[in-house]
């Protein structure tokens, strides 16, 4: 709907936000901000109706959820066909929401499923961050990563032996 009504000479821009549900403000919910010049009354209308139908058909799930076990091994199925690259969201560990960000079950997932070249984060883990400043890039170094926050919730820290790439 959204693309359509672009196609209307007096409509530069409809922008849909899909908010960020795992908030705990309604503040942040979906929006709709249309950008246009003429009967601005209309427009404000036209967006009123598409929020309101998002609103409407907010159960009708799209998402496919997977055991992090699941999600790995899609993952390395991706990657050894050549295709890629492949974006993972643990939308469950987001410090946005209020989570610790510290949740180690999918990095041991894709380390297990022998998930390579690939980028993992962020990881919130200050004692980590202390302790690699303390080197160099090029070092091997034994970390203990993530979980301490709770690891009742996402899991344990992992044991890992890392080479270190750079400090930022």
């Amino acid at each position: 709907q959204a693309r359509a009504y672009e196609q209307q000479a007096d409509v530069f821009a409809v922008s849909i936000n899909g908010a960020f549900p795992n908030a705990d403000i309604a503040e942040v919910g979906t929006s709709v901000t249309v950008t246009a010049q003429g009967d601005l009354s209309r427009h404000a209308a036209f967006a009123s109706r598409l929020a309101d139908d998002i609103w409407a058909c907010r159960n009708q799930a799209i998402n496919h959820y997977h055991t992090v076990a699941q999600a790995a091994a899609i993952c390395r199925d991706y990657r050894s066909e050549g295709r890629g690259p492949i974006i993972v969201a643990d939308y469950a560990d987001n410090p946005g929401g209020g989570a610790y960000g510290d949740s180690t079950h999918l990095l041991a997932a894709l380390l297990e499923a022998g998930v390579r070249d690939a980028c993992f984060g962020p990881m919130v883990d200050p004692q980590t961050v202390q302790q690699l400043q303390r080197h160099v890039p090029g070092d091997k170094v034994q970390i203990r990563l993530g979980g301490k926050t709770d690891p009742r919730f996402g899991g344990t820290p992992l044991d890992l032996k890392c080479t270190l790439v750079s400090l930022h």
